[in-house]
């Protein structure tokens, strides 16, 4: 076929489509933007001074009035090597969320093995609520957790953020 002729039919195509092609374009733009606000909406929830250098995976279930999940970023190197060095020193000013005006306060930092009340079935609850968190990361982080080297905080029982350098990531974990 004429590559004129296949021009002419894809031109034909969208102005009998406009509607069509209007509202799946304008879906791709929110829908690109909104992936953009979720990355920076739980990116602002994790101290400055833990920075991060993409993103692993977000997801949860959201309910009326309830919700859980799981958003997890890659470590920066230089924010790996320096958790390496200081131990849970590094940790010592990180208990605020960046730039949240509303006041995302969390506790003391802790070294792990987290507590086993912490666990649910081998689990945290809050990774039942997510499919796109693989079993190999999931079973990962569950030992990773359990074992010395990482450390980790709560926000009031509403959140916890757990900070990985072996793996190289870290991890908020949301459930209410």
């Amino acid at each position: 076929m004429n590559k004129y002729i296949i021009k002419a039919r894809i031109i034909d195509f969208l102005k009998n489509h406009q509607a069509a092609v209007f509202f799946l374009s304008s879906f791709i733009i929110f829908y690109g933007l909104y992936q953009n606000y979720e990355k920076e909406f739980y990116r602002e929830l994790i101290p400055p001074q833990i920075k991060t250098s993409g993103t692993l995976v977000i997801d949860g279930e959201f309910h009326l009035f309830s919700g859980c999940g799981v958003a997890s970023f890659w470590l920066n190197d230089e924010t790996i090597e320096e958790i390496k060095q200081k131990g849970i020193s590094f940790f010592e000013n990180a208990t605020k969320a960046k730039r949240r005006k509303d006041g995302v306060f969390y506790e003391k930092w802790e070294p792990t093995p987290m507590p086993k009340e912490t666990f649910s079935d081998g689990t945290w609850p809050a990774f039942q609520c997510t499919g796109s968190l693989s079993n190999r990361w999931k079973d990962r982080i569950y030992y990773a957790a359990q074992e010395p080297g990482s450390y980790y905080t709560s926000e009031l029982g509403v959140s916890q953020l757990l900070v990985l350098p072996n793996l190289g990531i870290v991890i908020l974990i949301y459930y209410n």
